[in-house]
């Protein structure tokens, strides 16, 4: 409710500027004394000015938990006049302190960012700098982890966490983070949540994302995204804007997933994050696969990949089957696989119902999948 009166607010300040100039303007058309019509009217910069300040108050209120996160790693490279040898490769990236613990803090930023990396340095935006160390981190996800010490943990100021499921279309957001190394303030972009989307495991494995008109930089990446209430929401990502679609569409993690990734790599013992693998990639059955392939049956996903060494391959499916149901569950979309999996642990079985097409006709047949951990995919270029 707080956050909906505040963004109205602004819209009326907004409102406000609009009809101030327009006023004068109309007036003057009309041959009216301008000076009588606006004597008691406010200047159409100070309703932008009070829209500029309340921007100033929730970016400055990111600030103390705000960093840059940059890493060194030495990889082979030819010796040229550009590249001498002594050079390292290096990246940057931004992100934020999410947790402390003691004089332990902990910072979420992206994973790509931290790929190879072999020194890692935490910058505060009010010089403070501090050696980093990798907790975990999960490329599916784009999400990782860093930990710093500071003596006494002074200084270590964790921000406001709101609550992505949450958050509307239309919705304002504020993306921060650093576009340089040399930065000595974030850099800001303003925008709204323009759609809220459902992701398929075949794009990514994060169950829900933000589309933004908001632009992201080269540097957010890692960088929190805050509402109109100073509240963190989401984490850009510039991994998952890549992965998702080839137009100048931007997309960034809804807080709520981001952080239980996070809280999972803090948690496992070797900084990653097992996950459940069947091996196979399914779309939804629908009326151009029922007439094209001769499908009699209204339900089911229909097969269209099956990974070699999989579960999926050593139950014998094929592409083209049609799995209709999994522990008795009939799958017509993906929230139905998910639900199945949710309940399941690796090395569990998966009873499965699934039809072959014949020369004539479709085949009930029925499988048992072993669910088998997905091997790691850490190595970002």
């Amino acid at each position: 409710m707080v956050r909906n009166v505040t963004f109205f607010a602004i819209v009326l300040i907004v409102a406000g500027a609009l009809i101030q100039s327009a006023v004068p303007a109309a007036a003057q058309e009309a041959g009216s004394d301008t000076d009588m019509m606006t004597g008691d009217l406010a200047p159409v910069e100070e309703p932008l000015r009070r829209m500029e300040d309340i921007w100033d108050d929730i970016s400055d209120s990111i600030k103390p938990s705000l960093v840059l996160v940059r890493t060194k790693f030495d990889r082979p490279r030819p010796v040229t006049d550009v590249f001498p040898p002594a050079l390292y490769y290096g990246r940057f990236g931004s992100g934020f302190l999410f947790k402390k613990d003691g004089e332990v803090g902990y910072i979420l930023t992206d994973s790509r960012t931290l790929s190879h990396a072999e020194d890692i340095q935490v910058l505060f935006f009010d010089g403070r700098s501090y050696q980093g160390e990798i907790v975990g981190r999960d490329s599916r996800t784009d999400i990782g982890v860093v930990k710093i010490r500071v003596r006494d943990g002074a200084g270590l100021v964790v921000p406001q966490i709101g609550n992505s499921e949450e958050c509307e279309v239309g919705e304002p957001m504020i993306v921060t983070g650093s576009t340089s190394v040399f930065a000595s303030s974030p850099t800001v972009t303003f925008g709204i949540i323009s759609a809220i989307r459902d992701t398929s495991p075949s794009d990514t494995k994060i169950n829900t994302i933000f589309q933004t008109d908001a632009p992201v930089s080269a540097g957010q990446n890692g960088g929190p995204v805050l509402n109109v209430e100073g509240e963190i929401i989401a984490v850009s990502s510039l991994r998952q804007t890549y992965a998702l679609t080839g137009d100048n569409l931007n997309f960034v993690i809804p807080i709520n997933e981001a952080i239980d990734i996070a809280y999972q790599l803090i948690q496992s013992e070797d900084g990653k994050i097992p996950r459940k693998w069947l091996g196979w990639t399914l779309i939804e059955l629908n009326d151009t696969l029922r007439i094209n392939f001769e499908f009699s049956h209204e339900e089911g996903m229909f097969v269209t990949a099956v990974e070699d060494g999989s579960p999926a391959m050593d139950a014998g499916l094929r592409i083209e089957d049609i799995i209709y149901s999994m522990n008795g569950e009939v799958i017509n979309e993906y929230y139905d696989q998910r639900a199945v999996l949710n309940d399941l642990n690796i090395g569990d079985s998966i009873d499965i119902i699934y039809y072959r097409k014949l020369f004539r006709g479709e085949e009930e047949r029925r499988a048992t999948l072993v669910i088998k951990e997905e091997e790691s995919d850490d190595d970002d270029d």
